[in-house]
């Protein structure tokens, strides 16, 4: 039996008893689940997602059809292709930052330490290609 979390009191008072329960259905749901993500990482969900919407928001207004992204695969691919190209540039301008040296006492040797940007234990500049085959594989697949 799932053990359904409860919403923080404040938020309780000004939510109706719908909000209240898909509140914590999404809770219970998602409860259990982890994102992983370490230094910069959690940039590649977020632009990724900021792409898929505003390409939604532009192909539905620029065709006046609210189903007309969902029903076609090529502004998925758009939206994705965006996403990597960013995600690339990011990732890889991220990974040239400099980090520290530090100098091993015992050895006398010079040790680069550096926080890593990945996503699901992923490097982010290895996303941009994933989000190429996303795209590609919603290029075919229309709903």
């Amino acid at each position: 039996m799932a053990l359904v979390p409860d919403l923080h009191p404040r938020l309780a008072d000004r939510c109706s008893a719908d909000v209240r329960e898909q509140a914590r259905h999404f809770l219970t749901f998602w409860g259990d689940r982890m994102i992983i993500w370490s230094g910069w990482g959690f940039l590649v969900a977020i632009i990724g997602f900021g792409c898929l919407v505003a390409t939604e928001v532009i192909v539905e207004g620029a065709f006046r059809d609210d189903q007309y992204y969902q029903a076609h695969g090529w502004p998925k691919m758009v939206a994705f292709t965006i996403a990597a190209v960013i995600v690339g540039v990011v990732g890889r301008g991220l990974q040239r930052r400099q980090g520290k040296v530090l100098v091993d006492p015992a050895t006398g040797r010079e040790v680069v330490v550096s926080r890593g940007n990945t996503f699901f234990f992923i490097p982010m500049e290895y996303w941009a290609p994933i989000f190429l085959v996303l795209g590609i594989i919603f290029l075919f697949v229309t709903e």
